[in-house]
């Protein structure tokens, strides 16, 4: 069931890409002009979401517990991920005949979870030891982003390459729809 879901998913979005890339090649105008109203509903929905939550206190008084349970914690998936990514075999080998393509992603995705334990491993580390040492980027992280942000970057990208930008999203939608659209 959630397998299908979310081939439907991506795949709207793959034709979403084609349909807005295919605009901003013919008419770039026109198209950048439907755009233009998409920060307005943008902020309306961050607005909902914003809740300030304050944590700093408590992870700085309490860091060396912070550190210690962030951690383990990722040395326990480290370890429970670390065998299969090194051998294919114990998990996904059966797949690779059967579905090549769920089997890349598979062993993608298992790759990368284990690059991001060894990440959260570092940083659990750092903040055990010396938390002061991730203050710059505690500071660039608390920065807010607001969709008017967003919003301009996104008009100012539009306005200056619309083409280029129209080109990337059709080929990126095509080849997605490509590759997703037999096991659709």
């Amino acid at each position: 069931m959630m397998h299908t879901l979310l081939f439907d998913l991506i795949i709207a979005l793959c034709l979403v890409a084609i349909l807005l890339g295919v605009g901003l090649l013919g008419h770039p105008d026109a198209t950048t002009g439907v755009w233009r109203q998409c920060p307005a509903l943008m902020a309306s929905l961050v607005a909902r979401l914003r809740m300030p939550l304050r944590l700093e206190r408590y992870l700085y008084r309490y860091h060396r517990w912070f550190g210690l349970l962030v951690a383990v914690i990722s040395l326990i998936v480290l370890a429970r991920l670390a065998k299969p990514a090194v051998d294919a075999r114990l998990l996904l080998e059966p797949y690779r005949a059967v579905d090549p393509l769920f089997y890349m992603m598979s062993r993608t995705l298992l790759i990368f979870l284990v690059l991001s334990s060894l990440f959260t491993l570092a940083i659990g580390a750092i903040v055990f030891y010396r938390p002061s040492v991730l203050k710059h980027f505690e500071r660039w992280a608390n920065q807010p982003v607001t969709p008017q942000m967003i919003g301009q970057w996104w008009q100012v990208t539009l306005q200056r390459y619309p083409r280029p930008v129209g080109l990337l999203l059709v080929v990126l939608g095509g080849l997605g729809w490509y590759l997703l659209l037999p096991y659709w």
